[in-house]
């Protein structure tokens, strides 16, 4: 009896369990895809900026990687799981003493 009932919370739990460790995961896969597009960034500013080129990349491929750049960068923008969460709000305490009598 208590191992039907086990089996059927398990069941219908099992969506809360699966969005918990999407939540739980979601900040160490957005860092990695900030460090993965800042890596990105750099590069293609290195390559663009070197005057001897053997052209190993085409400008075609350059192209391509600002465009995919660019719209996770805006896709980073628009998410609000990019975004660091906002500090903690500092709340004040007033301390009331009144002497009773």
């Amino acid at each position: 009896m208590y191992d039907d009932k086990l089996h059927k919370l398990k069941k219908h739990s099992l969506d809360f369990r699966v969005r918990l460790r999407e939540h739980n995961a979601r900040p160490k896969a957005v860092e990695a895809l900030r460090n993965s597009l800042n890596l990105s960034r750099t590069f293609l500013v290195q390559i663009n900026n070197l005057t001897d080129k053997d052209e190993i990349y085409t400008v075609k491929d350059l192209e391509e990687l600002q465009k995919i750049i660019s719209e996770t960068t805006v896709m980073c923008t628009v998410n609000k799981h990019f975004h660091p969460p906002p500090p903690p709000q500092k709340t004040t305490f007033n301390l009331i003493i009144c002497e009773v009598f």
